[in-house]
């Protein structure tokens, strides 16, 4: 009953079905960790969405991981840094399943090594993810923020929060 009287009644495309606000949050939350991880690695970033391909939890961000030759740790990273957003934030898994797409490439990546340089390797990927996470902060929020309202951000909206964030830096 609680529940359903946090659904969002979205008006938007047809067939759209309501997220609950914390969905939405979170999913955001989720996305916004890979991009602004993918941005800080130096890699083209572009547009992102949530709520998409049927699946109301699930969302995507563009990221050109083939412009820039990354190291087995910084590739980690990208691939963890939506789950550590979460972490970071205090976000619940949208579902069962959230983020076994990203857990999945990270255990391709460490196909090839023994189990205790599998661990080592994983270790600190997920350290360099929330490294670049934790002073990123202010950003990841506002892009967040922003996708949950809007559901989806063009890549020239995208481009704009993190170069406001990179002069506000200086």
């Amino acid at each position: 009953m609680r529940r359903q009287a946090r659904r969002l009644v979205e008006i938007g495309a047809e067939g759209e079905s309501p997220m609950t606000i914390e969905e939405r949050r979170s999913t955001a939350i989720h996305e916004a960790g890979h991009v602004v991880v993918a941005w800080a690695l130096d890699l083209p970033v572009g547009s992102m969405q949530i709520s998409c391909n049927g699946d109301d939890t699930a969302g995507r961000s563009e990221i050109d991981e083939s412009a820039r030759q990354l190291s087995l740790i910084d590739r980690i990273a990208l691939c963890i840094a939506g789950m550590e957003a979460q972490l970071l934030f205090g976000c619940e898994s949208t579902h069962l399943h959230a983020g076994s797409s990203d857990f999945g490439k990270i255990i391709e990546m460490l196909d090839d090594l023994s189990e205790g340089e599998a661990d080592t390797i994983r270790s600190k990927g997920y350290d360099r993810a929330a490294e670049l996470l934790v002073c990123r902060r202010p950003l990841i929020e506002r892009i967040a923020e922003r996708l949950a309202i809007s559901g989806k951000l063009e890549q020239g909206e995208v481009l704009a929060l993190l170069q406001e964030a990179e002069q506000q830096s200086r």
